[in-house]
């Protein structure tokens, strides 16, 4: 049965929403939302397994990828541990059986990262207008849940979270099957080389990752209750949702890992300065900046993978699950310091300025290297103005000519052809972005179409395309 275009758009909107307020319950501050369902004793038993299932199920994903073992997402996975978990959380409202409380959250760990694997698999099935509509309409959807979760009782509440759980797998079993499976030609690998090209953005994940928890660990306890975490991890998604929107509508600007941390980071900065000086119920907005900062870089995350999955032409469930990976253990890193921070000699009064001082110390180091650029490598911005003057008007060099044949052989815009002989030239598409004055965004769509008309499916393809073309005039 042919299904309408717009249902899955609609479907993966919906059900991205009731998965991330799924998420709230279970990974609301780890303890907030469970604690007032199931009791003190919840952070330990329940989301204390579940944190550490879902970090380490990430892991397996990020080796299953790399031994071409993690190639479609795990649908059947997210059903079948979503549900098992669900059923050991009623056995233990009925028991009070702490074992089963502790099976829970393991299960539902492993079938929340489940959940995000398909879910990053259906948003790279989309195309880039439809897929970036559906997560902030999902991330400012799932604030709906708020309301709910502060004014039911406890027994509503865990059955609004089995129907948020098992809504959000329906929708995404209707968008898996409707939208059309892209071909990955390039597997994930695990590498020296493949890491070191990521490590600015894992660092920047790892200094936000930690940087949450703690300030959440240095703020006093009884400015902490329900309403207020809910309203800090729901307005950061909101909050974030809208600032992501101004930046891809309003002013087609794309927004990468590396540029989000260009952007928080003076927020966090002046927030963790202020930190030390400021009442106990102010010290709310620097948590309010610390989740900000983790739900913001959540989105950019998703959709920076599968923008660099594209360009890569494969590898995203392993991508995905490395900064995943990242990003999940990075908070346990920060747990840990907020511990060490807390067990020291220094006085509680002084212990939001040490905290603030080391933090800002972490993210200035941080900042320092993602920004500095290797001395071996060279910018397009740095080629010679003879290579940066209107490369299709000036043909000079073999590659250029090349290019010129194929673009009246393919009939190709003036555009495409602007890109063609860029790439001949070894140009990403975020300098050909800088170097013609558009958007990242813009170039991927002309560089889809113009391997649609080439034929070709990698930058690959088209070098060799380009190197295939003779010269002799008489072949």
């Amino acid at each position: 049965m042919k299904i309408d275009a717009r249902v899955p758009i609609a479907a993966a909107s919906i059900g991205f929403a009731c998965f991330l307020a799924m998420n709230s319950f279970s990974l609301w501050g780890f303890s907030y939302l469970p604690e007032f369902v199931m009791g003190a004793y919840a952070d330990k038993a329940w989301s204390l397994p579940l944190a550490l299932s879902n970090t380490a199920a990430f892991l397996v994903f990020v080796v299953a990828a790399s031994k071409s073992k993690a190639k479609h997402p795990p649908l059947a996975g997210a059903i079948g541990f979503v549900a098992c978990g669900l059923i050991f959380l009623l056995g233990f409202l009925g028991s009070g059986n702490l074992p089963l409380l502790f099976l829970s959250g393991g299960c539902v760990g492993i079938g929340t990262t489940c959940c995000f694997i398909c879910w990053e698999t259906v948003l790279s099935r989309m195309d880039d207008h439809q897929r970036k509509p559906c997560i902030l309409a999902g991330s400012t959807l799932s604030a709906a849940s708020f309301a709910f979760f502060a004014t039911a009782d406890n027994s509503l509440t865990l059955f609004a979270i089995m129907l948020l759980a098992f809504g959000s797998i329906a929708m995404m079993h209707l968008c898996l099957r409707a939208l059309p499976e892209k071909q990955e030609e390039h597997p994930f690998t695990l590498d020296a080389k493949s890491l070191k090209e990521y490590v600015g953005f894992l660092l920047c994940i790892l200094a936000i990752g930690i940087i949450s928890p703690v300030i959440d660990g240095t703020i006093p306890s009884e400015s902490n209750n329900l309403i207020g975490r809910g309203f800090i991890v729901h307005g950061a998604n909101v909050l974030s949702a809208v600032i992501l929107g101004i930046a891809w509508f309003a002013f087609n600007k794309t927004i990468t890992i590396k540029r989000a941390y260009y952007l928080v980071f003076p927020l966090f900065i002046t927030a963790l300065f202020l930190f030390p000086f400021v009442s106990d119920e102010m010290k709310q907005a620097a948590s309010f900046a610390a989740s900000f900062g983790f739900t913001f870089f959540s989105i950019v995350m998703m959709i920076s993978c599968i923008e660099i999955s594209e360009e890569k032409h494969g590898g995203l469930v392993g991508l995905y699950a490395l900064f995943a990976f990242v990003t999940y253990a990075s908070r346990f890193v920060g747990d840990g310091v907020s511990f060490v921070l807390g067990q020291s000699s220094i006085p509680n009064d002084t212990l939001p300025m040490a905290a603030a001082f080391l933090l800002v110390y972490l993210l200035s180091i941080v900042m320092f290297l993602v920004s500095r650029k290797p001395h071996h490598e060279t910018t397009p911005l740095q080629l010679p103005d003879t290579q940066a003057k209107q490369p299709h008007r000036d043909i000079e060099d073999r590659a250029e000519k090349q290019c010129a044949i194929l673009a009246e052989q393919y009939k190709l815009t003036e555009r495409q052809h602007e890109i063609l002989v860029l790439f001949s030239h070894g140009y990403d598409i975020p300098s050909i972005a800088k170097r013609l004055f558009i958007s990242e965004n813009t170039v991927r769509t002309h560089t889809k179409k113009l391997y649609l008309v080439l034929d070709v499916h990698s930058k690959q393809e088209i070098i060799s395309l380009i190197e295939a073309v003779s010269l002799d005039p008489k072949a």
